[in-house]
C-alpha cells in the first residue's frame, strides 16, 4: 500500500482521537516539536524511526528526553499503536500528515518572525495584529539568527517579508555587481 495513504489514515485517527480527549494542542505541539528535533537531529530521526531495534519504552523515552517533558498519553497511545502494526518507518510521515490536518481542521495558520536580536514583545504584538488581521489562529514561532545583522524576516502563510539588513546589503551587491558586468 502506498506510504502516503498509511500515514494519511493514521494521522486521521491521531487526530479524531485527540479531538475526542480534548488535548488536541498540547498533541499538536509536541508532534511539532519532534518534527523539529527530529530534522534538526538526524540521529536522532534515524534511531526513533528504527523498526525492530529498540523498544517501544525506548522509543517513547528517547522522544520524551528530546521534549525535555513526558509524551502526552494520547501521543504515547498511538506511538504504541503504530509499533504494534510494524509502521514505525512511516511515524514521521504520520507526524507531517497530522500537522496538515490539524491545522486544516482548527484554522490555523503557520507564521514565523526572525529577528537579528531577541524580542519578545515584537513577536507577541505581532502575533495579536496578524491574528486580528486574518482573522485565524496563529501558530507563531520567533527565533533569533544574529547573520541578519538588523531588521527581520516575516513569514506566514506562504508569504515572506523580508526586512533584513542582510538582504538589502545583498541586493545592492547584486546590482553593483550587475553594473560592473554590463557592457558599454
Amino acid at each position: 500500500m502506498n506510504a502516503e495513504v498509511i500515514a494519511s489514515r493514521y494521522s486521521k485517527a491521531l487526530l479524531s482521537y485527540v479531538t475526542e480527549a480534548g488535548t488536541g494542542d498540547k498533541v499538536y505541539s509536541q508532534v511539532c516539536d519532534i518534527v523539529q528535533k527530529m530534522h534538526q537531529v538526524p540521529q536522532l530521526r534515524e534511531y526513533v524511526l528504527m523498526p525492530d531495534d529498540i523498544t517501544l519504552e525506548e522509543r517513547t523515552g528517547l522522544l520524551s528526553a528530546a521534549l525535555e517533558e513526558p509524551l502526552a498519553d494520547e501521543l504515547a497511545d498511538f506511538i504504541r499503536l503504530v509499533t504494534g502494526h510494524r509502521r514505525v518507518e512511516l511515524l514521521l510521515a504520520m507526524f507531517w500528515s497530522f500537522i496538515r490536518r490539524y491545522q486544516e481542521d482548527n484554522g490555523l495558520k503557520v507564521g514565523s518572525l526572525v529577528t537579528a536580536v531577541p524580542d519578545d514583545a515584537l513577536c507577541t504584538r505581532l502575533k495579536e495584529i496578524l491574528g486580528k488581521t486574518t482573522g485565524c489562529k496563529l501558530d507563531f514561532r520567533c527565533r533569533v539568527d544574529q547573520e541578519l545583522i538588523g531588521g527581520f524576516v516575516l513569514e506566514l502563510d506562504g508569504y515572506r517579508l523580508d526586512a533584513s539588513v542582510r538582504s538589502a546589503l545583498n541586493r545592492i551587491r547584486k546590482r553593483i555587481v550587475d553594473e560592473g558586468n554590463r557592457i558599454v
